[in-house]
């Protein structure tokens, strides 16, 4: 999957989600996953760069 596939399930997604419309639970799950993963990079990268800059 392509970052701009990848991006397109993550925006159709939440999308529909705020239009109240129905998500395919593939999708929904694609989407998620994606967000707890960039989420996990984020934190471990600025854990990283925190521990670096205190010592």
């Amino acid at each position: 999957m392509t970052s701009s596939a990848t991006s397109s399930v993550i925006v159709n997604t939440v999308s529909a989600l705020l239009a109240e419309q129905p998500v395919a639970t593939a999708d929904l799950a694609a989407a998620l996953a994606w967000c707890a993963g960039i989420g996990v990079v984020a934190y471990l990268a600025a854990i990283r760069l925190y521990r670096r800059r205190i010592r």
